[in-house]
């Protein structure tokens, strides 16, 4: 008996050994069910995700609430906009507490869901607030725009964190525009490899990572890799002239992408916590009609290399000119094999393209060219591929606006490349583009059946229409369509500057600044006479204003009016007395009258404020007329050695009989007439007073 238990005893060894496998997969079970119950515990203890209460790449050294309460006369509680937030946000208000029966919308994003360069009254939100009622007439409809001007994502997602608490329905987020607007260098995040920054995002959404960050973590040891960002937006366009400051860094463009795919992560958990739903929307940008800001030479050419690409490009825009097309796009497409990152090549081919009607070809050319822009104001490609990613990896609502926008523009230009008849400028919509917007929205949210909401038709959409423009105020919106004229000119981009100046001239007809706008835009188009109107109407409006003298007195010695001309530079060297080209264009106007003696007092004035090649030479001519010929050669000698290639002054020293070898120059010489030479080298650069309105 006791030798059959024995020999039994291996047999049943047998029969209860497991495979490795099962073991391994029953320990992972086992380990599975504990990590849940115990992030199941976290939760019913109302621990919160590192994913809802921080941002692992910046921190804030304040954070204002954007809204505070108020009671109003009846004792009711309202939220209302903070005063020290309506620089950025607009005025808006709800309840506190929600009636039985109401839904309620916030609006989240930057400057477009601002409604900018407007304000709420047309942007979407206000057109959803006025289309939700006839698309679902059950139900009450709060829709709140807590759209902030210059806000990027993660500046977004800290607004959705406080708006959470406010019994929200529905988040919809416009966001992408504004992510390069703020300078950030990562600290600490730059020396992780990005599978760590991968996999931490991906613990992040846990509790139990969390809730361990926080036991191991010191206190400012979080804070020490993240920058620390002002509590409200620091653009770095608003410590620079122009987008001269923005420069092509790749790595720093990855970390801002892998940034911004986090923060949509984040306001998706957000929105999942509270038990609201989330439409994340593609951007769409004006791609046609907006040419890159900033472009940026390849880095390795040689000298002669980038001189010889920007010999190219003039070429391309004089061959453009005369109508050459077939040319001009031979000799871009060389400069971009030379340097296809160059965005203002690429945006040169699409313009070329499209004028040769090839859409499919030039509809790549003019998104590369807003992929390039150096100075990045306009949502890339690959960011809009991010919303796409997170709405499908989050399971949100996706409104891909950019997709239906080009759809649209399909149908009715015959080609897919949006431009002005869509937007204002690089990425504001017109106030018909922004109802185009607010109606794909709510046809998606229709499709989804996330609510009860039911399809438009053509004669809700009307009366809308008809509603929002009867509370448009024209004056108010001419103003704020003369400030974006101003930034888009300060941008460098003169021709939208123009056309909405134009624009604006239509209700504030006696505007001194769009008079300025407009009268250097219908000149440069070739209206000398309508320009110097408008001018001449801005000078006399605001006589203290020194850019309007200053282009009024270039465009009149355009038109050989010297006296007038004269007149309008000597009034600009009494409001700008250190101006060393007001001082210059009096002493050469004086030059051309034959008044050597008074020229020659305002062209030395000028040399004491800057000394210039082009001053020196006026100077020689003035010398000259007073037979003074030693000084006047002296002064073209010293023009010479500031600038080599002036041809004029050389022909000008050897007709005067210079006996010493002047420097060698190889630059053909040009034709002249007899007068002395007048040059107006006139550039505005007024500083807008807000260029965070831009974004």
């Amino acid at each position: 008996m006791r030798g059959a238990a024995k020999d039994a005893g291996p047999d049943d060894e047998n029969r209860t050994r497991l495979p490795w496998w099962k073991k391994t997969l029953f320990a992972f079970a086992v380990l599975f069910g504990c990590l849940a119950s115990l992030e199941a515990s976290l939760w019913l203890f109302g621990v919160e995700t590192l994913l809802v209460k921080e941002d692992p790449y910046v921190g804030f050294a304040d954070t204002l609430p954007l809204f505070v309460p108020r009671r109003d006369a009846d004792g009711r509680l309202w939220m209302t906009t903070a005063e020290n937030k309506l620089a950025w946000f607009n005025d808006q208000r709800f309840p506190r507490h929600k009636t039985p029966g109401t839904r309620r919308v916030f609006c989240l994003g930057g400057s477009t869901t601002y409604g900018h360069p407007y304000d709420d009254s047309t942007s979407f939100a206000a057109w959803m607030r006025e289309l939700l009622p006839a698309a679902a007439p059950d139900t009450t409809w709060e829709v709140i725009n807590a759209g902030g001007i210059s806000y990027a994502s993660y500046r977004v997602a800290v607004v959705m964190q406080e708006l959470a608490a406010y019994e929200p329905d529905l988040f919809v987020v416009y966001t992408g525009n504004n992510e390069f607007l703020e300078q950030r260098t990562y600290g600490e995040l730059r020396r992780l490899p990005p599978i760590v920054l991968r996999v931490s995002a991906a613990l992040a959404h846990t509790r139990i990572f969390s809730a361990a960050r926080r036991l191991v973590d010191r206190p400012s040891s979080s804070g020490e890799a993240r920058d620390l960002l002002a509590a409200e937006v620091d653009a770095v366009l608003d410590h620079t002239v122009g987008p001269a400051s923005y420069q092509r860094n790749d790595a720093q463009r990855q970390r801002i992408l892998e940034h911004f795919e986090f923060n949509l992560a984040r306001m998706a958990m957000l929105a999942r916590d509270c038990g609201a739903e989330l439409v994340l929307v593609v951007p769409a940008v004006n791609l046609r009609d907006c040419s890159p800001f900033k472009s940026d030479t390849a880095s390795g050419l040689a000298t002669e290399e980038i001189d010889s690409q920007q010999g190219r490009l003039q070429l391309v825009d004089r061959l453009q000119q005369q109508g050459r097309l077939e040319e001009a796009l031979a000799v871009a497409e060389q400069a971009a094999a030379v340097d296809p990152r160059h965005a203002g090549t690429q945006f040169r081919i699409g313009q070329l393209l499209l004028a040769l009607e090839r859409p499919a070809r030039a509809s790549i050319a003019f998104q590369r060219a807003a992929d390039e822009d150096v100075c990045t104001l306009r949502i890339p490609s690959d960011f809009q591929q991010a919303v796409r990613r997170a709405a499908v990896a989050q399971r949100v609502t996706l409104v891909d606006f950019d997709q239906r926008l080009k759809n649209q523009t399909l149908v009715r230009l015959g080609h897919n490349i949006p431009g002005d008849e869509s937007f204002l400028d690089h990425v504001h919509l017109t106030i018909h583009g922004y109802r185009s917007l607010a109606a794909v929205i709510l046809e998606q949210l229709a499709g989804q059946r996330l609510f009860t909401i039911g399809e438009l038709d053509a004669s809700d959409i009307q009366a809308a229409t008809e509603r929002i423009e009867s509370r448009i105020d024209r004056r108010q919106h001419a103003v704020a369509e003369r400030n974006l004229a101003k930034v888009l000119g300060w941008a460098g981009k003169h021709h939208q500057a123009g056309r909405l100046a134009l624009q604006a001239l239509q209700t504030l007809p006696e505007d001194p600044e769009s008079l300025v706008i407009a009268g250097a835009y219908v000149r440069n188009q070739g209206d000398l006479l309508r320009g110097s109107e408008y001018l001449r109407r801005a000078v006399q409006q605001m006589p203290d204003y020194a850019e309007a003298r200053l282009l009024y007195g270039a465009m009149l010695v355009d038109a050989e009016r010297w006296d007038e001309a004269r007149d309008q530079f000597q009034a600009l060297v009494q409001l700008r007395s250190d101006d060393a080209a007001a001082w210059r264009m009096v002493g050469a106007i004086l030059v051309r009258q034959q008044q050597p003696a008074e020229a020659q007092r305002y062209l030395l004035r000028s040399l004491q404020l800057a000394d210039e090649a082009e001053t020196r030479f006026q100077l020689a001519l003035a010398l000259q007329q007073l037979d003074q010929i030693q000084q006047a050669i002296e002064q073209l000698q010293q023009v010479l050695v500031q600038n080599p290639r002036d041809d004029q002054a050389r022909r000008l020293l050897q007709k005067l009989g210079d006996a010493s070898d002047p420097p060698t120059c190889q630059t053909p010489p040009t034709t002249g007439g007899n007068a002395p030479p007048m040059v107006t080298p006139f550039t505005l650069h007024a500083m807008p007073p807000n260029t965070t309105s831009f974004h």
